[in-house]
């Protein structure tokens, strides 16, 4: 998250791309995410909270977590990838 996080409330270029990467981390570690879920979570990254890593964290758990397993994994994941 730290690439991503800037002074400013813009996402800095490349957002999308790093967002598809994770969408694509988090199916080969067996979530069920899909485009939509991927838009979606873009649309919460847009808001004024997506400069502070626990909100849309929490945020997107909330978003692409569909069972039990997912959730308990979905922290390590995000960290591991946003912010190293």
């Amino acid at each position: 998250m730290a690439a991503v996080i800037a002074a400013g409330h813009q996402p800095v270029a490349g957002f999308s791309r790093r967002m598809t990467g994770f969408a694509r981390t988090l199916r080969d570690n067996g979530f069920v995410v899909g485009v939509g879920e991927i838009l979606d979570a873009l649309s919460v990254a847009e808001g004024d909270d997506w400069h502070k890593p626990a909100r849309l964290k929490d945020a997107w758990r909330a978003l692409l977590c569909t069972r039990a397993a997912d959730w308990i994994r979905f922290d390590e994941i995000f960290d591991a990838y946003w912010l190293g």
